[in-house]
């Protein structure tokens, strides 16, 4: 029994006919009582679950399984990190990396790219932070806004440049849905900026989204800022980081807050320091991470 369009995964994944594959929405979700309740459990060995933010303290039912782009260690819960897959495919579609201007051959206007998405606690304090060390307009902000509108300021920026946007964007001849455009990389944003600022989007639990996927993609540095132990738990998925550019001890620290006033204060640090000579040490960590992601 499949789901929505789950076929191809379901073969893809080899399942017997007698395991589920169900997909839960990310918004208008199909709810846990609503699951447990429309199923007959008996007649599955296995019920496999698709989803982005789910936990499964909420499922006793040991048959119940899921895929998630979180990190944990939780013997029924596996890291399959969709929106990796996503950025992967969609740079296979387009090949936007061509686009892209070479370290030492470019000239951008900016220091850091910071594309937002939905306003958050964590964002909104990284936000204030580079405000007050008087650096913002060294900085693209994208989709800060309640309704995902560009900052004022920046409202010529957009994610990908030349596709178009509406309910389902296209690319060329790409029909792309509205949640898979965020996931075309931004090579014009890219060009005219060094270093990426990644806030992802939660900061209680380790979820990898497109936020970090595209800035491995580009070969970029960036600071990852969110939830305690992203770059170990990055790192755990065979990436490699930027400790030898950056202190990337705040990645240890509890106190929210704390954690991510440390990150804020490498990104000032960052900030001095020559682009050229910073990328001239991590063309190996670049290309590490660009054959992972691609391959």
């Amino acid at each position: 029994m499949l789901t929505n369009n789950f076929q191809y995964y379901h073969s893809y994944l080899d399942l017997p006919g007698d395991d589920m594959l169900w997909l839960l929405y990310h918004e208008g979700r199909t709810t846990i009582s609503e699951l447990l309740n429309s199923i007959d459990m008996e007649k599955f060995n296995n019920i496999f679950l698709i989803d982005q933010e789910i936990n499964l303290e909420h499922m006793p039912n040991n048959k119940i399984h899921i895929w998630q782009p979180v990190v944990n260690n939780n013997p029924r819960s596996h890291t399959f990190l969709w929106w990796f897959q996503t950025v992967k495919e969609l740079h296979e579609k387009c090949n936007l990396t061509d686009r892209l201007v070479s370290h030492n051959a470019k000239t951008p206007e900016f220091k850091f790219d910071m594309l937002l998405g939905t306003p958050r606690e964590h964002k909104d304090f990284v936000f204030d932070q580079i405000t007050t060390f008087n650096i913002i307009d060294d900085f693209i902000i994208g989709c800060y806004k309640a309704n995902n509108d560009r900052t004022e300021d920046r409202g010529n920026w957009v994610s990908g440049g030349d596709y178009e946007h509406g309910i389902g964007a296209k690319f060329g001849n790409e029909l792309i849905a509205p949640e898979v455009s965020q996931c075309i990389l931004p090579y014009d944003i890219y060009n005219n900026s060094w270093y990426t600022v990644v806030c992802e989007t939660s900061y209680d639990h380790c979820f990898f989204t497109e936020k970090t996927a595209k800035p491995i993609l580009g070969k970029r540095l960036f600071v990852l800022i969110g939830a305690k132990h992203m770059i170990k738990n990055l790192q755990s998925l065979g990436y490699k980081t930027f400790s030898d550019i950056i202190d990337e001890s705040y990645d240890e620290v509890d106190d929210n807050e704390i954690r991510w006033g440390m990150a804020c204060h490498q990104i000032e640090e960052l900030y001095a320091r020559d682009p050229i000579e910073v990328y001239s040490h991590i063309q190996d960590v670049l290309e590490h991470n660009y054959q992972l992601i691609t391959q």
